[in-house]
Protein backbone atom coordinates (compact mmCIF):
# COMPACT_ATOMS: atom_id res chain seq x y z
CA UNK A 1 0.00 0.00 0.00
CA UNK A 2 1.25 3.53 -0.74
CA UNK A 3 3.08 4.87 2.30
CA UNK A 4 1.25 8.20 2.02
CA UNK A 5 -2.13 6.44 2.09
CA UNK A 6 -0.94 4.30 4.97
CA UNK A 7 0.19 7.43 6.82
CA UNK A 8 -3.23 9.03 6.35
CA UNK A 9 -4.99 5.86 7.46
CA UNK A 10 -2.56 5.54 10.38
CA UNK A 11 -3.23 9.09 11.53
CA UNK A 12 -6.96 8.61 11.10
CA UNK A 13 -6.94 5.40 13.14
CA UNK A 14 -4.76 6.99 15.82
CA UNK A 15 -6.92 10.11 15.97
CA UNK A 16 -10.22 8.24 16.20
CA UNK A 17 -8.84 5.92 18.87
CA UNK A 18 -7.40 8.81 20.90
CA UNK A 19 -10.72 10.68 20.77
CA UNK A 20 -12.57 7.53 21.84
CA UNK A 21 -10.18 7.08 24.77
CA UNK A 22 -10.57 10.74 25.71
CA UNK A 23 -14.34 10.30 25.87
CA UNK A 24 -13.87 7.27 28.12
CA UNK A 25 -11.39 9.14 30.29
CA UNK A 26 -13.70 12.13 30.71
CA UNK A 27 -16.62 9.81 31.43
CA UNK A 28 -14.75 8.69 34.55
CA UNK A 29 -14.60 12.28 35.75
CA UNK A 30 -10.89 12.66 34.97
CA UNK A 31 -8.95 15.41 33.25
CA UNK A 32 -5.98 14.90 30.95
CA UNK A 33 -2.71 16.29 32.26
CA UNK A 34 -0.80 18.23 29.60
CA UNK A 35 2.35 16.35 28.63
CA UNK A 36 4.83 15.80 25.78
CA UNK A 37 2.85 13.16 23.79
CA UNK A 38 -0.19 15.46 23.77
CA UNK A 39 -3.51 13.70 23.26
CA UNK A 40 -1.74 10.48 22.28
CA UNK A 41 -0.69 10.04 25.92
CA UNK A 42 -3.93 8.07 26.31
CA UNK A 43 -2.51 5.40 23.98
CA UNK A 44 0.22 4.78 26.55
CA UNK A 45 -2.23 3.43 29.11
CA UNK A 46 -4.09 0.41 27.71
CA UNK A 47 -6.61 -1.23 30.05
CA UNK A 48 -6.29 -4.79 28.78
CA UNK A 49 -4.22 -7.08 26.57
CA UNK A 50 -6.29 -6.43 23.45
CA UNK A 51 -5.78 -2.67 23.80
CA UNK A 52 -2.04 -3.18 24.42
CA UNK A 53 -1.67 -5.05 21.13
CA UNK A 54 -3.92 -2.69 19.15
CA UNK A 55 -2.32 0.52 20.46
CA UNK A 56 1.12 -0.83 19.57
CA UNK A 57 -0.07 -1.63 16.05
CA UNK A 58 -1.61 1.84 15.60
CA UNK A 59 1.54 3.69 16.70
CA UNK A 60 4.01 1.47 14.83
CA UNK A 61 2.08 1.52 11.55
CA UNK A 62 1.98 5.31 11.45
CA UNK A 63 5.63 5.67 12.52
CA UNK A 64 6.81 3.19 9.86
CA UNK A 65 4.86 4.91 7.08
CA UNK A 66 6.12 8.34 8.14
CA UNK A 67 9.76 7.22 8.21
CA UNK A 68 9.51 5.78 4.68
CA UNK A 69 7.77 8.89 3.36
CA UNK A 70 10.58 11.07 4.70
CA UNK A 71 13.48 8.72 3.92
CA UNK A 72 16.27 10.45 1.99
CA UNK A 73 18.78 8.18 0.24
CA UNK A 74 21.30 11.02 0.00
CA UNK A 75 21.28 14.59 1.30
CA UNK A 76 20.22 15.91 -2.12
CA UNK A 77 17.68 13.13 -2.81
CA UNK A 78 13.93 13.75 -3.07
CA UNK A 79 11.67 12.06 -0.52
CA UNK A 80 8.32 10.48 -1.36
CA UNK A 81 6.57 13.22 0.61
CA UNK A 82 8.30 15.88 -1.52
CA UNK A 83 7.24 14.07 -4.72
CA UNK A 84 3.63 13.97 -3.49
CA UNK A 85 3.64 17.65 -2.54
CA UNK A 86 5.41 18.65 -5.76
CA UNK A 87 2.87 16.79 -7.86
CA UNK A 88 -0.01 18.40 -5.98
CA UNK A 89 1.49 21.85 -6.61
CA UNK A 90 1.97 21.09 -10.32
CA UNK A 91 -1.66 19.97 -10.65
CA UNK A 92 -2.88 23.11 -8.90
CA UNK A 93 -0.77 25.41 -11.07
CA UNK A 94 -1.83 23.73 -14.32
CA UNK A 95 -5.51 23.44 -13.40
CA UNK A 96 -5.57 27.15 -12.50
CA UNK A 97 -3.55 28.17 -15.57
CA UNK A 98 -0.91 29.60 -13.23
CA UNK A 99 2.29 28.00 -14.58
CA UNK A 100 4.42 30.81 -13.10
CA UNK A 101 3.03 30.34 -9.58
CA UNK A 102 1.83 33.95 -9.43
CA UNK A 103 -1.67 33.44 -8.00
CA UNK A 104 -0.98 30.87 -5.31
CA UNK A 105 2.73 31.59 -4.60
CA UNK A 106 3.44 28.10 -3.22
CA UNK A 107 6.95 28.17 -1.78
CA UNK A 108 9.12 26.15 0.59
CA UNK A 109 11.24 23.01 0.12
CA UNK A 110 8.33 20.64 0.74
CA UNK A 111 6.51 22.18 -2.25
CA UNK A 112 9.45 22.90 -4.57
CA UNK A 113 12.22 20.36 -3.85
CA UNK A 114 11.07 17.75 -6.41
CA UNK A 115 10.47 20.42 -9.09
CA UNK A 116 13.88 22.03 -8.46
CA UNK A 117 15.66 18.67 -8.82
CA UNK A 118 13.64 17.95 -11.97
CA UNK A 119 14.68 21.29 -13.51
CA UNK A 120 18.38 20.59 -12.86
CA UNK A 121 18.22 17.45 -15.00
CA UNK A 122 17.17 19.24 -18.18
CA UNK A 123 17.69 22.88 -19.07
CA UNK A 124 14.78 24.75 -20.66
CA UNK A 125 13.80 28.37 -21.15
CA UNK A 126 11.85 29.36 -18.03
CA UNK A 127 10.87 32.62 -19.72
CA UNK A 128 9.16 30.73 -22.55
CA UNK A 129 5.56 29.95 -21.54
CA UNK A 130 5.29 27.04 -23.96
CA UNK A 131 8.44 25.34 -22.64
CA UNK A 132 7.59 26.05 -19.00
CA UNK A 133 4.00 24.81 -19.39
CA UNK A 134 5.10 21.62 -21.16
CA UNK A 135 7.76 21.01 -18.49
CA UNK A 136 5.10 21.35 -15.78
CA UNK A 137 3.07 18.67 -17.59
CA UNK A 138 6.05 16.32 -17.86
CA UNK A 139 6.78 16.80 -14.16
CA UNK A 140 3.15 16.26 -13.09
CA UNK A 141 2.69 13.07 -15.11
CA UNK A 142 6.07 11.78 -13.96
CA UNK A 143 5.17 12.25 -10.26
CA UNK A 144 1.81 10.54 -10.83
CA UNK A 145 3.29 7.49 -12.57
CA UNK A 146 6.26 7.23 -10.20
CA UNK A 147 3.98 7.24 -7.14
CA UNK A 148 1.57 4.72 -8.65
CA UNK A 149 4.37 2.29 -9.41
CA UNK A 150 5.89 2.75 -5.93
CA UNK A 151 2.41 2.08 -4.64
CA UNK A 152 1.92 -1.36 -6.15
CA UNK A 153 4.97 -2.76 -7.93
CA UNK A 154 8.09 -4.31 -6.38
CA UNK A 155 9.89 -3.67 -9.70
CA UNK A 156 9.41 0.11 -9.71
CA UNK A 157 12.35 2.50 -10.15
CA UNK A 158 14.13 3.06 -6.87
CA UNK A 159 14.28 6.86 -6.75
CA UNK A 160 12.61 9.90 -8.25
CA UNK A 161 15.97 10.97 -9.69
CA UNK A 162 16.12 7.69 -11.61
CA UNK A 163 12.58 8.27 -12.90
CA UNK A 164 13.58 11.76 -14.06
CA UNK A 165 16.52 10.36 -16.03
CA UNK A 166 14.20 7.90 -17.77
CA UNK A 167 11.70 10.58 -18.82
CA UNK A 168 13.66 13.80 -19.16
CA UNK A 169 14.38 13.44 -22.90
CA UNK A 170 10.63 13.77 -23.53
CA UNK A 171 10.96 17.45 -22.63
CA UNK A 172 11.72 18.14 -26.30
CA UNK A 173 8.77 16.14 -27.69
CA UNK A 174 6.18 18.94 -27.90
CA UNK A 175 6.88 19.75 -31.62
CA UNK A 176 6.54 16.03 -32.42
CA UNK A 177 3.11 15.85 -30.75
CA UNK A 178 2.05 19.00 -32.60
CA UNK A 179 3.14 17.47 -35.92
CA UNK A 180 1.25 14.22 -35.25
CA UNK A 181 -1.93 16.07 -34.26
CA UNK A 182 -1.74 18.21 -37.41
CA UNK A 183 -1.55 15.04 -39.54
CA UNK A 184 -5.23 14.01 -39.58
CA UNK A 185 -4.37 10.63 -41.04
CA UNK A 186 -2.00 9.84 -38.18
CA UNK A 187 -3.75 11.63 -35.33
CA UNK A 188 -6.38 9.04 -34.39
CA UNK A 189 -4.00 6.09 -34.68
CA UNK A 190 -1.41 7.70 -32.38
CA UNK A 191 -4.05 8.84 -29.89
CA UNK A 192 -5.78 5.45 -29.67
CA UNK A 193 -2.48 3.57 -29.36
CA UNK A 194 -1.36 5.85 -26.51
CA UNK A 195 -4.75 5.60 -24.82
CA UNK A 196 -4.84 1.81 -25.07
CA UNK A 197 -1.28 1.44 -23.79
CA UNK A 198 -2.27 2.97 -20.44
CA UNK A 199 -6.01 2.31 -20.13
CA UNK A 200 -6.94 -1.33 -20.62
CA UNK A 201 -10.33 -1.18 -18.93
CA UNK A 202 -12.91 -1.07 -21.72
CA UNK A 203 -15.51 1.08 -19.94
CA UNK A 204 -12.95 3.72 -18.90
CA UNK A 205 -11.42 3.63 -22.38
CA UNK A 206 -14.83 4.37 -23.90
CA UNK A 207 -15.51 7.06 -21.27
CA UNK A 208 -12.34 8.93 -22.29
CA UNK A 209 -13.29 8.69 -25.98
CA UNK A 210 -16.75 10.07 -25.15
CA UNK A 211 -15.13 12.88 -23.12
CA UNK A 212 -12.90 13.70 -26.09
CA UNK A 213 -16.00 14.02 -28.28
CA UNK A 214 -17.36 16.81 -26.07
CA UNK A 215 -14.26 19.01 -26.48
CA UNK A 216 -13.47 21.76 -28.95
CA UNK A 217 -10.56 21.15 -31.34
CA UNK A 218 -8.27 23.32 -29.20
CA UNK A 219 -9.08 21.25 -26.11
CA UNK A 220 -8.80 18.03 -28.12
CA UNK A 221 -5.26 19.07 -28.98
CA UNK A 222 -4.49 19.50 -25.26
CA UNK A 223 -5.98 16.09 -24.53
CA UNK A 224 -4.01 14.54 -27.41
CA UNK A 225 -0.73 15.96 -26.10
CA UNK A 226 -1.54 14.99 -22.52
CA UNK A 227 -2.47 11.40 -23.37
CA UNK A 228 0.53 10.87 -25.68
CA UNK A 229 2.95 12.42 -23.19
CA UNK A 230 1.55 10.43 -20.29
CA UNK A 231 1.79 7.20 -22.32
CA UNK A 232 5.38 7.94 -23.32
CA UNK A 233 6.41 8.54 -19.70
CA UNK A 234 4.45 5.44 -18.71
CA UNK A 235 6.43 3.33 -21.22
CA UNK A 236 9.72 4.52 -19.75
CA UNK A 237 8.97 4.54 -16.02
CA UNK A 238 6.27 1.92 -15.32
CA UNK A 239 7.47 -1.71 -15.11
CA UNK A 240 6.30 -4.05 -17.90
CA UNK A 241 4.13 -5.95 -15.41
CA UNK A 242 2.43 -2.78 -14.16
CA UNK A 243 -0.26 -2.70 -12.93
CA UNK A 244 0.29 -6.12 -11.36
CA UNK A 245 -2.04 -5.39 -8.46
CA UNK A 246 -4.28 -2.66 -7.09
CA UNK A 247 -4.46 -1.20 -3.63
CA UNK A 248 -7.41 -2.37 -1.56
CA UNK A 249 -9.36 0.78 -0.74
CA UNK A 250 -11.13 1.61 2.49
CA UNK A 251 -14.90 2.15 2.56
CA UNK A 252 -14.27 5.88 2.75
CA UNK A 253 -12.16 5.90 -0.43
CA UNK A 254 -14.66 3.65 -2.21
CA UNK A 255 -17.49 6.05 -1.32
CA UNK A 256 -15.50 9.06 -2.58
CA UNK A 257 -14.64 7.23 -5.80
CA UNK A 258 -18.30 6.36 -6.35
CA UNK A 259 -19.19 10.02 -5.83
CA UNK A 260 -16.53 11.23 -8.28
CA UNK A 261 -17.40 8.57 -10.85
CA UNK A 262 -20.83 10.17 -11.17
CA UNK A 263 -19.17 13.52 -11.90
CA UNK A 264 -16.40 12.27 -14.21
CA UNK A 265 -17.17 9.10 -16.15
CA UNK A 266 -13.44 8.43 -16.68
CA UNK A 267 -12.71 8.61 -12.93
CA UNK A 268 -10.55 5.70 -11.80
CA UNK A 269 -8.48 5.65 -14.98
CA UNK A 270 -4.72 6.23 -14.72
CA UNK A 271 -5.42 8.95 -17.30
CA UNK A 272 -7.77 10.90 -15.03
CA UNK A 273 -5.27 13.74 -14.45
CA UNK A 274 -4.38 14.18 -18.16
CA UNK A 275 -8.11 14.35 -18.95
CA UNK A 276 -9.02 16.86 -16.24
CA UNK A 277 -6.26 19.37 -16.98
CA UNK A 278 -6.98 19.29 -20.72
CA UNK A 279 -10.25 21.13 -20.10
CA UNK A 280 -10.38 24.21 -17.88
CA UNK A 281 -14.10 23.68 -17.16
CA UNK A 282 -13.36 20.18 -15.86
CA UNK A 283 -10.51 21.56 -13.75
CA UNK A 284 -12.81 24.13 -12.19
CA UNK A 285 -15.52 21.52 -11.59
CA UNK A 286 -12.97 19.19 -10.00
CA UNK A 287 -11.82 21.99 -7.68
CA UNK A 288 -15.35 23.01 -6.70
CA UNK A 289 -16.57 19.45 -6.27
CA UNK A 290 -14.70 19.11 -2.99
CA UNK A 291 -17.18 21.51 -1.42
CA UNK A 292 -19.77 18.75 -1.92
CA UNK A 293 -17.61 15.81 -0.82
CA UNK A 294 -18.12 16.36 2.95
CA UNK A 295 -21.71 15.13 2.44
CA UNK A 296 -20.50 11.71 1.26
CA UNK A 297 -21.51 8.98 3.74
CA UNK A 298 -19.77 5.65 4.31
CA UNK A 299 -19.48 2.80 6.80
CA UNK A 300 -16.34 3.51 8.80
CA UNK A 301 -13.98 0.50 8.65
CA UNK A 302 -12.57 1.28 12.10
CA UNK A 303 -15.76 1.89 14.11
CA UNK A 304 -18.11 -0.10 11.83
CA UNK A 305 -20.77 2.62 11.88
CA UNK A 306 -22.11 5.10 9.34
CA UNK A 307 -20.50 8.50 9.24
CA UNK A 308 -19.72 11.20 6.71
CA UNK A 309 -16.55 12.94 5.61
CA UNK A 310 -17.84 16.11 7.29
CA UNK A 311 -18.38 14.33 10.61
CA UNK A 312 -15.01 12.65 10.42
CA UNK A 313 -13.23 15.89 9.51
CA UNK A 314 -14.84 17.50 12.57
CA UNK A 315 -13.37 14.78 14.81
CA UNK A 316 -9.95 14.88 13.13
CA UNK A 317 -9.80 18.66 13.55
CA UNK A 318 -10.61 18.36 17.26
CA UNK A 319 -7.84 15.77 17.53
CA UNK A 320 -5.31 18.10 15.87
CA UNK A 321 -6.31 21.10 17.99
CA UNK A 322 -6.41 19.20 21.28
CA UNK A 323 -3.07 17.53 20.50
CA UNK A 324 -1.47 20.99 20.49
CA UNK A 325 -3.47 22.26 23.48
CA UNK A 326 -2.36 19.24 25.53
CA UNK A 327 1.36 19.94 25.13
CA UNK A 328 3.18 21.36 28.19
CA UNK A 329 2.93 25.14 28.63
CA UNK A 330 6.57 25.73 27.76
CA UNK A 331 5.86 24.27 24.29
CA UNK A 332 2.39 25.70 23.98
CA UNK A 333 2.10 29.29 25.14
CA UNK A 334 -1.10 29.78 23.12
CA UNK A 335 -3.80 27.41 21.84
CA UNK A 336 -6.17 27.66 18.91
CA UNK A 337 -9.39 29.41 19.87
CA UNK A 338 -11.69 30.41 17.00
CA UNK A 339 -11.93 32.32 13.75
CA UNK A 340 -12.21 35.67 15.54
CA UNK A 341 -9.42 35.16 18.07
CA UNK A 342 -7.06 32.75 16.30
CA UNK A 343 -4.44 31.66 18.89
CA UNK A 344 -4.70 33.00 22.42
CA UNK A 345 -3.79 32.19 26.02
CA UNK A 346 -5.49 29.05 27.39
CA UNK A 347 -7.16 31.00 30.19
CA UNK A 348 -9.09 33.01 27.59
CA UNK A 349 -9.57 30.22 25.05
CA UNK A 350 -11.27 27.98 27.61
CA UNK A 351 -14.03 30.58 28.13
CA UNK A 352 -14.73 31.49 24.48
CA UNK A 353 -18.39 31.02 23.53
CA UNK A 354 -18.04 31.39 19.74
CA UNK A 355 -19.58 28.34 18.06
CA UNK A 356 -16.42 27.58 16.06
CA UNK A 357 -14.13 27.82 19.10
CA UNK A 358 -12.26 24.79 20.36
CA UNK A 359 -14.01 25.27 23.70
CA UNK A 360 -17.53 25.10 22.25
CA UNK A 361 -16.61 22.25 19.90
CA UNK A 362 -15.51 20.28 22.96
CA UNK A 363 -18.74 21.22 24.78
CA UNK A 364 -20.84 20.02 21.85
CA UNK A 365 -18.84 16.82 21.30
CA UNK A 366 -17.81 15.72 24.80
CA UNK A 367 -20.28 17.71 26.92
CA UNK A 368 -17.33 19.32 28.69
CA UNK A 369 -15.54 22.64 28.28
CA UNK A 370 -11.85 22.96 27.50
CA UNK A 371 -11.14 23.79 31.13
CA UNK A 372 -12.85 20.56 32.22
CA UNK A 373 -10.69 18.51 29.83
CA UNK A 374 -7.14 19.82 30.26
CA UNK A 375 -5.08 20.29 33.39
CA UNK A 376 -1.75 22.10 33.31
CA UNK A 377 0.80 21.32 36.05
Amino acid sequence: MCYFVRLLIGKRRQALESIRLLGRHLGKGKKVIASEPGLDVLLLNPENEIETEYFSLVKNDRATSKSKLDYRLRSESVTLREVIEGGAVAFQLLSQNDIRNVKTKLVGDIHTKAWDVFCKHRAFDHDNDEQLGFSRHVFLFLTDIFLKTKNTSPFSVKSFEEAINLAVLLMSNYPDYLSKFSNTGQRDIVFLESLRHVERNESRYEAILNFCGTLTEKKQFRLFVNICLYADIYKRVAPISFPDKRVQLSNKHCAVNWFLKHKFSFWGSDLTIPCIISDYASSVEFTLIWTESPKVKFIDDIRNEQTSIQEENFILQIYDDLSVALLPKEKNIKVICCGDHSYRMFAKAQNCKNTDSLNMRCVNFFGKSLGEIIEYV
